[in-house]
């Protein structure tokens, strides 16, 4: 894949998220929906099988910041890292 196809494409995705409300938070496109869930949206690119075009997947998510910090207290886990509590592959 080239590096030009894969900024045009991530820059389009960007335009398009910012347009909807979402913003970029390390890997992941975020929008706020309340003081405890935030949506999420990440996309994951491959070129492997046609040359020229890329295929683009998206993970819809929902984090759930009470349950996200319950589960770093039982378990003591670093939570720099941002997440969802649950995402599905959409295609």
């Amino acid at each position: 894949m080239s590096k030009e196809l894969r900024k045009e494409v991530d820059k389009e995705i960007s335009t398009i998220c910012k347009a909807i409300g979402f913003k970029k938070k390390q890997y992941y496109f975020v929008k706020l929906l309340d003081d405890n869930v935030t949506a999420t949206l990440s996309f994951g690119m491959t070129s492997y099988k046609a040359k020229g075009h890329i295929f683009v997947d998206v993970i819809v998510g929902v984090s759930h910041r009470n349950l996200e910090q319950l589960y770093a207290d039982l378990t003591d886990i670093d939570k720099s890292i941002f997440k969802p509590t649950i995402g599905e592959q959409i295609g």
